[in-house]
């Protein structure tokens, strides 16, 4: 289905997220058999296919073209001083 927006929108890319090993149990069942280690391992392997692409958490990558982030971070100031900070101004001034 990502095929079909990269060609109906022109996309170049896309930002996954998931991937973190807590999210994997031993006990899951999968297509292919596999431990938590694999599991985030196979879910960086989609991103292969878009020049484009941004990992929150993936496993054994290095050296592939995937962007990825150490972790999510609250903008400087808190997570308020964001929200005030990005309000639009009012017209009135």
């Amino acid at each position: 289905m990502l095929g079909a927006v990269v060609t109906a929108h022109g996309v170049d890319g896309f930002k996954f997220d998931a991937g973190d090993f807590y999210a994997y149990r031993p006990t899951d069942v999968t297509y292919v058999p596999t431990d938590p280690a694999g599991q985030s391992e196979a879910w960086a392997t989609v991103g292969l296919a878009y020049p484009f692409n941004e990992y929150r958490a993936c496993w054994k990558m290095g050296g592939q073209p995937l962007a990825q982030r150490l972790h999510d971070k609250p903008p400087p100031g808190g997570r308020t001083a964001w929200r005030r900070s990005s309000r639009r101004p009012s017209p009135k001034g």
